[in-house]
């Protein structure tokens, strides 16, 4: 395998296959490589796989617009007939925006990423509206924040203050929206439906995370740490 065989991905997702699970995304991409013809790498032993990875996982539902997917190869690509070549075959909804190769010893993006930029968007509410700004000001002001995160095995407190970067109210006269940057890919990672859900409740609203469109605008990666939206 060459040095420079690995290369990163950007690519976009938006409208019905952003319902698609964080699987299912995985065999898209792996099913359009195959069909590609390109001279993927795969790992040794007994059920050898493409040796492919996301840098983050995208939850079902959610839009994105510069997401990473690493790709390794035995021979060396020209990024250009890459993109070309993964766009022709990949379906509606998804679509390679830029592909570069990585130096040699150069961690992959998921071991570099420390967070995401997102923008929320939700229903025009008059309460809400009124008291976002203020809810705001209180967060950021907040030295600590204990929230429950919902786990597979039930609930446990986490310190939220700490895992927002920016939070802000971007909203217009009919529309009430949020651009926040958040810790992402580690043990401190906390998910955007769960500071959407302090706020509404902030506001005394009850919160129905499905009513809200996400959509994960950027990801933050060690190597380019800024956190400004």
């Amino acid at each position: 395998m060459l040095k420079d065989s690995r290369y990163r991905l950007v690519f976009e997702r938006f409208g019905a296959i952003s319902f698609l699970s964080h699987l299912d995304m995985q065999r898209v991409l792996q099913k359009a490589i195959k069909r590609a013809g390109l001279p993927v790498s795969f790992s040794k032993g007994f059920n050898p796989h493409q040796l492919t990875s996301f840098a983050l996982p995208l939850s079902t539902g959610m839009e994105a617009e510069n997401e990473y997917f690493e790709i390794e190869f035995d021979t060396k690509q020209d990024c250009a007939k890459l993109i070309d070549s993964m766009n022709a075959v990949l379906p509606e909804g998804i679509r390679i925006t830029a592909a570069s190769i990585t130096e040699a010893g150069e961690k992959t993006a998921a071991a570099l990423l420390y967070g995401a930029v997102y923008s929320v968007t939700a229903p025009y509410d008059e309460k809400l509206a009124g008291a976002l700004d203020g809810i705001i000001d209180a967060i950021i002001a907040s030295k600590k924040i204990i929230v429950n995160k919902r786990t597979k095995d039930g609930t446990k407190e986490i310190e939220m203050r700490e895992k927002i970067y920016e939070l802000k109210n971007i909203s217009s006269e009919n529309e009430t929206k949020l651009s926040m940057s958040i810790a992402a890919g580690s043990s401190q990672s906390i998910k955007p439906e769960t500071i959407c859900e302090y706020i509404y409740k902030s506001a005394g609203l009850e919160f129905y995370s499905h009513m809200l469109r996400y959509l994960r605008k950027r990801l933050l990666l060690t190597e380019n740490k800024s956190v400004s939206t």
